[in-house]
């Protein structure tokens, strides 16, 4: 299969400082990748070089331009003043490739309507988006992104402040995404137990450095999880 991105010695960071530097990887087509570090190791700055938002700073870089790529925000950063209805927000999405001049129809309340099925919510398509449980509200800002019919999806930590059953209900329903659509997935996170079972490979970010683990056992886990307290302790010292 073809690579949806790859970059051989790419530095990435802002105003000629170097944030991540000597990257060598690729991501293949339909490949679901985890991306974990501590904040501020330079996930963020990476995906924004990913997708051509800032130049690299050295090295080679390619991304294939025809894919459409989906951003899956954390469901606490959708505005809830706001009485919209599941539906509402979903047609939201799908309202994105329409002209000025152009109304929705029939066409988007099907997309809208695969959308919530895809994530088990067809049945609360008229519910507050606000009533939503957290793991609902997360299936939806999933389904908003679906209408769309991404081929890449990039997933913003989104199993945070889940409990444990919404999120594996949640991983469950990328898992089935990811095998019925084809879908190239990153997936965001500082928590390297809900990445296991989901992404074949795993980015880490650290010191300015990736390392590419191709799987994760007990000791790389309570390794990573040292590393992230050392970090909050050294910008608390500092």
């Amino acid at each position: 299969m073809s690579d949806w991105f790859s970059s051989r010695e790419l530095s990435v960071g802002y105003n000629r400082q170097k944030v991540l530097e000597n990257l060598t990887c690729h991501i293949t087509t339909g490949e679901t990748i985890g991306l974990v570090g501590a904040n501020g190791s330079g996930k963020t700055t990476l995906l924004k070089t990913m997708l051509g938002l800032i130049p690299p700073l050295a090295g080679e870089m390619s991304t294939a331009r025809d894919k459409i790529v989906a951003y899956i925000p954390q469901a606490h950063e959708v505005d809830e003043l706001f009485p919209f209805t599941l539906r509402e927000i979903i047609e939201m999405g799908a309202s994105a490739e329409l002209k000025p001049w152009q109304a929705p129809g029939s066409a988007i309340s099907d997309k809208v309507d695969a959308a919530l099925l895809q994530t088990g919510l067809i049945e609360k398509a008229e519910w507050l988006f606000s009533n939503l449980s957290g793991g609902q509200k997360q299936r939806a800002i999933l389904a908003q992104a679906l209408v769309r019919r991404p081929d890449v999806m990039i997933l913003d930590e989104p199993t945070r402040g889940l409990d444990i059953v919404q999120t594996q209900h949640f991983l469950s329903t990328l898992e089935q995404l990811r095998q019925r659509n084809g879908l190239t997935m990153i997936f965001v996170s500082h928590i390297l137990e809900d990445i296991v079972g989901i992404a074949g490979r795993i980015f880490m970010l650290s010191d300015c450095r990736m390392q590419i683990l191709s799987e994760l056992n007990a000791d790389s886990i309570v390794a990573f999880k040292k590393h992230l307290i050392a970090v909050a302790e050294n910008k608390n010292y500092e």
